[in-house]
């Protein structure tokens, strides 16, 4: 799950779907849209990474939306040498 609050504050969380993963940001597939600049909350368990991260660009790609997320604050994945498969599903957060 990706968590973020809007123009006026509210906050919203969106199911979403891990596509890529690198060393400074992932690309993640929500159905909705978010703004380019907001910033965002994510966890993936599996892997025990979460962090924070920037919206650098929002597509719409059919009725979903694809997001290009840079970490923030220095945030790095770094890929362990005995992981499983990562997972897809990005995993709850508390908002």
């Amino acid at each position: 799950m990706v968590c973020w609050q809007s123009d006026n504050g509210a906050p919203y969380a969106g199911n979403g779907v891990l596509m890529e993963l690198s060393r400074a940001g992932a690309r993640v597939e929500l159905s909705e849209a978010v703004r380019v600049g907001t910033f965002v909350t994510f966890r993936v368990d599996r892997l025990r990474f979460q962090g924070s991260a920037s919206v650098r660009y929002c597509l719409r790609k059919g009725l979903k939306h694809v997001l290009g997320l840079e970490f923030a604050g220095g945030l790095e994945w770094k890929e362990p040498t005995n992981c499983a498969a990562p997972e897809r599903e990005l995993d709850l957060v508390q908002c």
